[in-house]
């Protein structure tokens, strides 16, 4: 299905972006792909019916705000997420300990308690670890498992899939990193970690983890990119971290994953190279009509 769903606001800028860049790779690679825009508030059943017909999905900033993304993530099965920004990360979508095995208890004794229970199964470690694993074979990038190893039952068990899951992946390197190691050992400037005495580029490597750890990670490295949702098909949602412009650097990964179209997705990162996700909206459009001449 080559059609991109898109959810914006009127007048949010990066619809403008994500036109422009289409109609330019349009005119030179004469792509079949289709855009449709939906409000940035859309009546549930609408955006389902959408977003099943699309190859594609796009939320604007508003419409996340709204909680358009993640009800369309729960909706359509979509099970693992990648964030993008100065670091790539792999995570569950949101279950395990952000899922419903939490609540309130009254301890006689001690008084009010609280409880979150960090649950996997094999098959939710399994479907993000896969996913991780084939992003970083098309990119050429090896694998960094972030989690707790020595202290949680469910890191033991991460560590034993992802390791077998690996000899499916030959050609990608596998790294194991506990949490309370990357965090010290981080350089926000150069994008670096210090792991067992060999300094790490991180722009080499995807980072894998549960969702929990990949939150302190993501905090860490200041991140404010685009975050993706990917389930058993090619279908992916993209939604911003922080504005809408940030979408824009999400659209040669979406062309790559979702409609397969690996030389217009190499052009527009090409265009994309020498900007950033802090980069204004006119910028953009400069780049865009500057390298598509």
């Amino acid at each position: 299905m080559n059609k991109i769903v898109a959810f914006f606001e009127t007048g949010d800028p990066a619809l403008k972006l994500v036109r422009l860049a289409l109609d330019k790779l349009k005119a030179r690679f004469f792509l079949p792909l289709e855009l449709e825009i939906l409000p940035a508030i859309c009546g549930k059943l609408q955006a389902m019916d959408a977003a099943k017909a699309a190859g594609a999905v796009l939320v604007g900033d508003s419409a996340s705000r709204n909680g358009m993304a993640s009800a369309l993530q729960k909706e359509l099965g979509l099970h693992t997420s990648l964030r993008a920004g100065a670091v790539k990360l792999v995570t569950n979508g949101a279950s395990s300990i952000y899922g419903d095995r939490s609540g309130y208890d009254y301890n006689t004794e001690f008084g009010r308690a609280a409880y979150d229970v960090e649950y996997f199964s094999e098959l939710e470690i399994e479907r993000t670890a896969r996913v991780a694993y084939e992003f970083a074979m098309q990119e050429d990038k090896g694998v960094i498992l972030l989690d707790r190893g020595g202290r949680l039952v469910t890191s033991l068990l991460w560590r034993k899939i992802v390791s077998d899951i690996n000899e499916d992946y030959p050609s990608v390197p596998l790294k194991m990193c506990d949490i309370c190691d990357f965090l010290p050992n981080f350089d926000k400037n150069s994008r670096t970690i210090l792991l067992d005495g060999e300094k790490i580029r991180l722009e080499d490597h995807l980072l894998l983890s549960s969702r929990l750890f990949g939150d302190i990670v993501w905090s860490a490295a200041d991140n404010d990119g685009f975050e993706a949702y990917f389930g058993d098909n090619a279908l992916a949602l993209y939604s911003p971290v922080v504005c809408s412009s940030n979408l824009i650097l999400a659209l040669p990964h979406m062309l790559r994953h979702c409609f397969s179209l690996d030389t217009a997705a190499a052009a527009l990162a090409a265009c994309f190279a020498p900007l950033t996700r802090k980069s204004s909206p006119s910028d953009f459009e400069t780049a865009l009509n500057d390298y598509f001449l």
